[in-house]
């Protein structure tokens, strides 16, 4: 009977175990995910000039390479749980950051460098963290 009872015990308490290294697995991962939102929520407003568009983008480009998301054949990151992409909207076509990275970052200043900018869209992994922002140019 007591090894019956102790082994209740034994099992009991590493279930109640697993479980909170569970939990706090969960809460870990939310405070990343949180962390990284942070980083990147700051710029979903408008008024917002060019040249904060591309500090953002450099920070996206900069977050996909550190998290190694790879590059198709175009040069473009392929989507994945780390990756996040940067739209920017003027004349009615968007564009992808890498392709305003490619063009040159001193040639998106000089034009539109005091461009206002308005964050037009927001979407969101399924993990919670940001995956894509659009800004629309303004009053150019």
């Amino acid at each position: 009977m007591k090894k019956n009872i102790i082994v209740f015990l034994v099992i009991l308490i590493l279930i109640l175990c697993v479980i909170c290294v569970n939990i706090n697995i969960i809460q870990k991962k939310k405070l990343e995910v949180d962390a990284f939102n942070r980083s990147f929520t700051p710029y979903n407003k408008s008024g917002l000039k060019g040249v904060e568009v591309i500090t953002l983008i450099n920070k996206a480009i900069s977050n996909n390479e550190k998290y190694g998301v790879e590059r198709d054949d175009n040069g473009f990151f392929i989507d994945d749980e780390n990756r996040i992409e940067i739209r920017v909207i003027f004349n009615e076509k968007s564009y992808q950051m890498e392709r305003i990275d490619a063009v040159g970052i001193e040639s998106f200043i000089e034009y539109f460098g005091s461009v206002d900018f308005e964050c037009t869209n927001v979407e969101y992994h399924e993990s919670g963290k940001i995956s894509e922002m659009t800004f629309l140019a303004k009053n150019y």
